[in-house]
């Protein structure tokens, strides 16, 4: 069954939702979904469009995130919702809620068992439609929420839906998703046993934090002798400069003060130069800042900061979930690039998330030639995905797909070759 729902409603609103799950949570039972009418028998896909449509399945969307097979902050409703607010401009976004029966209450209401966030786009001038998941300029991993035990039937349910749906998409691009976890295998397993037509459009690795026996030991094994010394004299000369320390945000620090600071400092670099900077747009600001602020009343937001006489000079920002973190932004002051600080901050970051008992790994979030891949020895892979939604066009176009590829390559090569003569 699909349906299409629609409440208008404000922000704050959306924010009550979210505490009043949290505090069902702390009182040993399961939020109940607003929509506890919906039968209990079969899947059932409900697509929204705006904040308002979305605000219903908050209290049924956290408790997804708690219990998914694998964490992305980037997906949870405490970041998404300030992206969907602040960074969707013209998107035409559609946010699939995927419920199924619960097997541990056959008469009781139905479970959020799937959440994907999804982008229509145009491609062809407009011939063809794509659905992708949505990845907004501040999102690093689009690997959507699926429950704990309702993988494969979450996903027999979503693709029922890409048979159906009525946006007119004929191919489904699973963009940037972890190609080493339990959502990847989940996939390649449908599409062996459908015999569904599938394309790797993109596939790279980035670095991933893993703690060794402890903070030296990792440092040893990742960095030459040659460079450490590098380093620690950079630190020293940085001394020689002023009075340096390590802070980090505390649960009664003023976030106003430290989002702030960020923001200076980012905007004072290359980024701010070039126009990238957060502080240069004002959704991007706006969104920032609002999902900072939800982060730090849950506990997620961690940050640390590389003083010099009391000022901020490397600030390094991320987030937890579950047992493990994402990175998110780093910023330097340009002005003692000659020093290093943001790389002498990550390696001082490394000796904390050494003792810290609660973070098991952490995601980089960077590029895959990121100098992180200097410090962090581990890797995961990052793929995207493409596969037809169900009739023959889109499985014919996924098809052809590494044909055109080829294609494109060898025209550039051609190009390449005759620039060279």
């Amino acid at each position: 069954m699909v349906r299409e729902v629609g409440v208008e409603v404000h922000v704050a609103a959306l924010e009550q939702q979210i505490k009043a799950a949290r505090s069902a949570k702390s009182e040993h039972r399961s939020p109940e979904p607003m929509i506890a009418a919906r039968p209990n028998q079969k899947p059932d896909v409900v697509v929204a469009s705006n904040p308002g449509q979305m605000n219903e399945h908050l209290p049924a969307w956290e408790s997804l995130a708690e219990s998914s097979i694998e964490p992305n902050v980037f997906y949870e409703p405490w970041m998404l919702m300030p992206a969907v607010n602040h960074l969707a401009g013209d998107s035409e976004l559609h946010f699939v809620f995927v419920y199924l029966p619960d097997r541990q209450r056959p008469n009781g209401p139905a479970l959020l068992c799937g959440m994907f966030p999804l982008e229509r786009t145009s491609r062809a001038f407009g011939a063809i439609g794509v659905l992708s998941l949505w990845k907004h300029v501040h999102c690093f991993l689009c690997t959507p929420l699926i429950r704990r035990g309702y993988g494969k039937e979450c996903l027999d349910a979503f693709f029922d839906w890409l048979a159906t749906e009525p946006v007119g998409a004929s191919f489904m691009e699973f963009k940037s998703i972890g190609g080493d976890g339990a959502f990847h295998r989940l996939l390649v397993d449908r599409f062996f046993e459908h015999g569904s037509i599938s394309f790797e459009s993109e596939c790279h690795s980035r670095a991933l934090f893993r703690p060794d026996k402890d903070a030296d030991v990792f440092l040893r094994s990742a960095l030459a002798a040659s460079t450490r010394k590098e380093l620690r004299r950079k630190l020293n000369r940085l001394a020689e400069e002023g009075r340096i320390e390590w802070s980090q945000l505390g649960a009664k620090s003023d976030l106003s003060a430290w989002i702030n600071e960020f923001l200076q400092l980012e905007s004072g670099g290359w980024k701010g130069r070039a126009g990238d900077a957060i502080e240069c747009d004002h959704g991007e600001r706006a969104f920032f800042t609002e999902m900072c602020e939800a982060a730090f009343q849950r506990g997620a937001l961690r940050v640390m900061s590389l003083n010099m006489n009391g000022r901020s000079i490397a600030q390094r920002w991320y987030f937890t979930a579950g047992e493990g973190a994402f990175a998110f932004k780093t910023a330097f002051d340009e002005g003692y690039a000659r020093r290093s600080p943001g790389v002498l901050l990550q390696v001082e970051q490394v000796r904390q998330l050494h003792n810290d008992a609660e973070i098991a790994w952490m995601d980089s979030c960077s590029a895959a030639d990121s100098h992180l891949n200097r410090i962090w020895k581990d890797r995961r892979a990052i793929e995207s995905i493409v596969v037809g939604t169900g009739g023959r066009k889109g499985d014919l176009l996924v098809a052809m797909m590494p044909l055109v590829r080829w294609l494109a390559r060898k025209a550039r090569f051609r190009r390449v070759g005759s620039r060279a003569k």
